[in-house]
């Protein structure tokens, strides 16, 4: 299976088909502002990085639903939204990973110094609640519950790499979890932490997964793979927009001083 699906991605670099009508990005609303980063949830919810540090949530119509501010813990390293009842907010610096409830009130919070993981660099919500982590100083992906207790940890995976293995992002599809370096390539596991496999040809950073697509950008092409049926097709990002966070529920983009928020058309 894994060998399968690993040969899927590596075709979806080259199988490649223009953008139809239904495949373009699809504008949902525009806000009024300027920010550092945004994703949005399954529930049609915004949730905005301003300047300032402030992390906002809006609603499908685009009004301000709930606002987040902490001063101590630095800037915000990234959000994770695949529970939109519990929120990740992701303090790299301080090594803290902050828990919001839908009304953005800050539930509790994890330190991962506390449970003997001291150089986490990527954090996401597991298929089935839990945590993914990654440590950089042991090169190992780590399954834990929100208490800190953990599941799984795979193998040192920089030693499936030639020149090692630093990822920038993790997702779990509920079968595989995939973590990405723009660098060096690809890796999946399996549920339990083990390798199912690694391909050096794959240098995507930044993604996310919507059931069997993967969506990804270059800065200037959203793409889009389907890891099963092997459909492939890219879409240009507007002229003069830069883009501000890419998810399977919200696309978005900073451009004249105002945040278009678009849905892809897979």
């Amino acid at each position: 299976m894994m060998k399968v699906l690993l040969t899927s991605v590596v075709c979806l670099l080259v199988l490649k088909s223009t953008a139809s009508a239904t495949d373009s990005l699809r504008l949902n609303r525009i806000l009024p502002l300027v920010c550092l980063m945004a994703t949005a949830d399954h529930l049609g919810n915004a949730y905005i990085v301003r300047e300032s540090g402030s992390l906002e949530k809006y609603d499908s119509a685009g009004n301000l639903a709930g606002i987040y501010i902490n001063k101590r813990l630095g800037e915000i390293t990234a959000i994770d939204v695949v529970n939109p009842m519990q929120v990740l907010v992701w303090y790299r610096a301080f090594q803290t990973l902050v828990f919001l409830d839908r009304t953005m009130n800050e539930m509790g919070r994890m330190e991962f110094s506390g449970t003997g993981y001291y150089s986490v660099s990527i954090v996401t919500t597991a298929a089935d609640g839990n945590l993914w982590i990654y440590d950089e100083l042991i090169n190992k992906a780590v399954k834990m519950t929100k208490d800190g207790n953990v599941m799984f940890e795979s193998w040192p995976l920089n030693l499936d790499f030639r020149n090692g293995f630093s990822p920038v992002c993790i997702r779990d599809n509920g079968e595989s979890v995939i973590l990405t370096d723009p660098a060096n390539g690809l890796c999946q596991l399996d549920q339990y932490s083990g390798t199912r496999g690694s391909n050096p040809l794959v240098k995507t950073g930044l993604f996310d997964l919507a059931g069997d697509w993967m969506i990804s950008t270059d800065g200037k092409n959203i793409f889009h793979k389907n890891i099963r049926t092997l459909q492939a097709y890219e879409t240009p990002v507007p002229a003069g927009g830069e883009v501000r966070g890419i998810s399977g529920h919200g696309i978005f983009l900073q451009r004249n001083g105002h945040l278009e928020w678009y849905h892809s058309g897979h």
